[in-house]
């Protein structure tokens, strides 16, 4: 198991390659990623946030960032900060629309829309 998520956090770190930000960024992202999927969703708010933070410039890779961080947040038990989170997110949509476009998982993407809708709905 732990080579996979080698090979996960391998992947993430190389996708970013030509991506439109900064490498230290992209590997917050597989890290936040990566503890995500272990269960450590206070660490992976925390890596997601610093990422999202590098991705302003690139709206596409935001997007699918702040839906990591408002499910991270979410799964670690900080209301107040998803619920900012998903406001910021609602604005991106509003400005980009690339909802449909962004690299989530189906399983991610079906609790973030359900996250969405219990904060907003």
């Amino acid at each position: 198991m732990k080579r996979y998520y080698r090979l996960l956090l391998c992947g993430a770190i190389l996708a970013t390659v030509g991506a439109g930000y900064d490498d230290f960024y992209g590997r917050r992202l597989a890290l936040g990623k990566q503890a995500f999927a272990e269960g450590r969703a206070a660490e992976a708010a925390e890596e997601l946030r610093v990422a999202c933070f590098g991705m302003l410039d690139a709206p596409e890779a935001l997007v699918e960032c702040t839906a990591r961080l408002a499910l991270a947040q979410e799964a670690a038990g900080r209301k107040t900060e998803a619920a900012a989170t998903v406001d910021r997110f609602l604005q991106l949509e509003a400005r980009f629309g690339l909802f449909a476009k962004m690299g989530l998982e189906a399983p991610l993407k079906a609790s973030f829309q359900d996250l969405v809708k219990r904060l907003r709905g």
